[in-house]
């Protein structure tokens, strides 16, 4: 799924000359993976500093978070590779346990953000020739009780 309104957390991408066919048919091979619709987040380009500096809203914190890292989007363009490398950072700290809990508390809003709309993505088997993709779309905020049912 290439679309900017989704984002992924870890996904393997099948290689362009991948024979799915043949994997599938063959060796059963199974395809799925889950996909996030993004949140309706503001755009940092339209926060001004003293928003960015202040707000609540996550994508104030998530600039204050990089901005710790050392990387500052209202000051020009940042290259890839300080974007990378604070990237890198913040999943070290994560993994390590040595982040502030000001940041941990940021990075649990942000997958908890993400984590509200996910979409499971499949690839099916259609008899002995083909597949077909499905698209799974699951909102937690609308779950059910077994009262429901």
């Amino acid at each position: 799924m290439n679309k900017s309104g989704y984002t992924y957390l870890d996904v393997n991408l099948i290689p362009d000359d991948e024979d799915i066919e043949y994997e599938m048919l063959v060796k059963d091979k199974q395809y799925s993976t889950t996909f996030y619709q993004m949140p309706e987040w503001p755009n940092a380009k339209n926060l001004s500093k003293e928003e960015l500096e202040n707000s609540d809203c996550i994508v104030a914190k998530i600039y204050r978070l990089f901005r710790r890292r050392g990387v500052d989007a209202k000051d020009g363009d940042i290259s890839n590779d300080k974007l990378k490398e604070a990237t890198y950072s913040i999943m070290h700290g994560m993994l390590t346990g040595e982040m502030s809990e000001e940041d941990k508390a940021v990075m649990m809003e942000l997958m908890d953000e993400l984590s509200q709309k996910p979409v499971m993505v499949s690839l099916n088997r259609l008899g002995y020739h083909g597949y077909y993709i499905s698209y799974t779309y699951f909102n937690p905020q609308n779950e059910h009780s077994d009262e429901d049912l």
